[in-house]
């Protein structure tokens, strides 16, 4: 078990580290990405390889029909794909290796040009993102019976760490990115203005160091608790300073 000095993280902890081979947290149907208009994906990566591709998140039925979000050499790639093929890359949002990033993506469908549909933010800031295939959709697809990977992308398995998962059924505004941000001091996201404006909007949050009774990863919000497989290396991370 290795010991990381860290200043992001204020409790000292113990964190899984996906080992890009074949590691990963499965939190099932989510439901409430299936056939929507928009939703907001927000974690913090640890990644100890980005030159290569890497899943980050995942909600998979074919090529043409999934939510794809991962680091790909360096960049970070997202798909909304319902039916055809549709994506955008942030060029070099991820070319460091051994430091927490905050990473945001934010999908509205009920705009009307591609970059106000999706939006990809790193520690707080937007990316410039390049899009290609077809226009992004104004829905996702019913994925209904198709499962949510965390640190997985079909066979691109994330090697590093991933903590304070969270997921929004609105499109937050960069100003409510920046505040989950938190000048690099994860909030959590029961204290973010959206929760306590209207706690219906917050769908699923997973730390990474929390498990529920049976060693799932627990789902603060609902019962969507994460099938852990693998995640057998852990690394503490000391008591934090500001």
């Amino acid at each position: 078990q290795q010991t990381i000095p860290q200043t992001a993280f204020m409790e000292g902890c113990v964190k899984g580290v996906f080992d890009g081979v074949d590691d990963n947290v499965n939190v099932g149907d989510l439901t409430y990405l299936n056939n929507v208009s928009s939703f907001t994906l927000s974690m913090w990566v640890f990644a100890i390889d980005t030159d290569n591709n890497f899943g980050l998140f995942s909600k998979f039925k074919d090529a043409d029909e999934n939510i794809t979000f991962k680091i790909s050499y360096d960049n970070l790639y997202v798909k909304i794909d319902n039916g055809a093929s549709s994506y955008g890359t942030a060029t070099g949002a991820f070319a460091d290796e051994n430091v927490w990033k905050h990473v945001v993506l934010v999908y509205d469908g009920s705009q009307s040009s591609n970059a106000d549909k999706l939006k990809i933010y790193t520690n707080g800031a937007n990316q410039t993102i390049s899009f290609g295939g077809s226009a992004i959709p104004s829905t996702t697809n019913n994925l209904s019976g198709y499962d949510a990977l965390i640190g997985d992308y079909v066979t691109e398995e994330f090697s590093g760490i991933i903590d304070d998962v969270a997921i929004f059924s609105s499109p937050l505004s960069e100003s409510e990115v920046v505040e989950l941000y938190n000048n690099g001091l994860p909030l959590n996201a029961t204290k973010h203005s959206v929760y306590i404006a209207d706690n219906t909007k917050l769908k699923g949050y997973w730390k990474n160091n929390v498990l529920e009774s049976t060693g799932k990863w627990k789902d603060h919000i609902g019962s969507a608790h994460g099938t852990v497989t693998g995640l057998d290396e852990t690394i503490f991370f000391q008591q934090g300073v500001t």
